[in-house]
């Protein structure tokens, strides 16, 4: 037996087991089982360890694998640079008498040369006819999740919904889910499972004690480094601190912070400050002395203060939304709760880190009727573990694209279709839709027990 077979072999084993925990993630009333499969796991590593380096090595020089002869997903995608799949439309609430079909077309127009200047990218068309089956009109509101890479990303690709032909406005909301470091369809799982709705608990009006410590001196003296401690009330749901260059949180709800800035905002969310101290760094005895004030305000009143009038993104009809974006409770509401609080740390966050976002929009489905979604996105290539001509001669370095056919749904999807269009500037080097568009097979009927799709593809020279 060869090591590249001896690979593939243990690879399958694992790949069974790790099926099994992906079923058992999915249905949450067999969790008390999900030990028995991690045990199963161990006990087979541990069992074939001679075999890890080899495996190692063919995940290495490989973009997807562990697929079983069948096309059932195993293991799913190893990409060195993972975008995410495309996820299927969800609801929430009642579903009623509602069921779905939903059709995916892969367009690939954009590798003829004429698109990005920044590197090739798919074109995703995903549509959805939702039918009532019910003698009384169907309300429903749908949210479509989607991986971003942060807001600035976010803001020029963001997904466009239709309805019946006609764009409609839907409200932006995020995940405190982060899918930074995420490899495969598989790292979802967990994402999607454990919360598959963002948390939308904050708003503008959210009631903040705002305190103000300015002229900040120690022995007199300004522009020294100093600490500031903070204790919350108990009653408070988190702090938002802009100022102070360090932070570091001691316990549930003591704070400790650092800099040498002469003016410090402290919002407290739905509470106050039980107490408070200032002193020298490093050096608790020596106390510092600062003008205070506090005043009952709102978060969005506090934000639009703190927040930089700088920050360009995201932006409509001109406007400058970073208020919104703030709003978007998920990373908003774990830097108060979790974190450590400084606003610029948040910032940075929302803006340049990749997370599951979410459009949220209302339908009505007539009665005995039907209407029709269309969500249409950009979506950037994943790319394989190896690059350069050699390696594309081998489907390595390729762009992959994936989607999942249920994860993180509610919506009764009844019939799933693959399209391929514009394909001809492409070479398909690894997938299995089962697309063959040599001999015109480029629609396909897609199984919902397969859990993922992937194609991966270089452009022809």
């Amino acid at each position: 037996m060869s090591r590249r077979e001896q690979a593939e072999r243990l690879l399958d084993a694992i790949g069974e087991i790790q099926y099994e925990l992906v079923e058992a993630a999915a249905q949450p009333q067999r969790k008390k089982n999900r030990s028995l499969g991690v045990i199963a796991a161990v006990i087979l590593l541990a069992l074939l360890v001679p075999t890890i380096p080899i495996a190692v090595n063919f995940l290495v020089g490989s973009g997807h694998f562990g697929a079983d002869e069948s096309g059932a997903n195993v293991l799913g995608n190893a990409y060195a640079a993972y975008q995410g799949p495309v996820f299927p439309l969800t609801v929430v609430g009642e579903i009623g008498d509602i069921d779905a079909s939903r059709q995916v077309t892969l367009d690939f127009s954009d590798y003829t040369g004429d698109g990005y200047a920044d590197g090739n990218k798919l074109a995703v068309i995903d549509a959805y006819t939702l039918q009532n089956s019910g003698s009384t009109e169907q309300s429903l509101t749908l949210r479509y999740p989607y991986q971003s890479d942060g807001m600035r990303e976010m803001a020029g690709e963001a997904p466009e919904i239709q309805v019946d032909g006609r764009r409609i406005e839907s409200r932006l909301l995020a995940s405190q889910n982060k899918t930074l470091g995420t490899s495969s369809w598989g790292d979802y799982i967990t994402l999607m499972g454990e919360n598959p709705a963002p948390s939308i608990s904050l708003s503008a009006d959210t009631p903040v004690t705002l305190y103000e410590f300015s002229d900040i001196r120690i022995s007199g003296s300004a522009g020294q480094r100093y600490q500031m401690e903070l204790q919350l009330d108990p009653s408070a749901d988190g702090v938002f601190v802009s100022g102070p260059d360090g932070a570091e949180r001691t316990g549930e709800e003591t704070r400790l912070y650092t800099g040498t800035q002469q003016q410090v905002r402290v919002a407290v969310l739905h509470g106050t400050l039980a107490s408070h101290e200032l002193f020298a760094y490093g050096n608790r005895e020596e106390t510092a002395q600062a003008q205070l004030r506090s005043e009952e305000t709102t978060l969005g009143e506090v934000l639009r203060e703190m927040i930089p009038q700088d920050i360009t993104w995201p932006q409509k009809d001109g406007e400058v939304r970073w208020l919104e974006a703030a709003l978007m409770s998920g990373p908003l509401a774990w830097l108060s709760t979790e974190g450590d609080g400084l606003l610029s740390v948040f910032l940075s966050e929302l803006e340049g880190e990749s997370r599951i976002f979410y459009r949220e929009f209302q339908v009505v489905v007539p009665a005995n009727g039907s209407l029709r979604v269309s969500v249409q996105q950009i979506k950037h290539p994943s790319k394989t573990l190896q690059d350069g001509p050699e390696a594309q001669e081998d489907g390595e370095g390729a762009d992959g694209y994936d989607m999942v056919t249920t994860l993180g749904t509610r919506l009764p999807i009844t019939r799933q279709q693959g399209i391929l269009t514009n394909y001809d500037a492409v070479e398909i080097k690894d997938q299995n839709f089962g697309f063959a568009p040599e001999q015109g097979i480029t629609e396909i009927t897609l199984k919902p027990e397969k859990q993922e799709y992937y194609i991966n593809v270089v452009k022809k020279q």
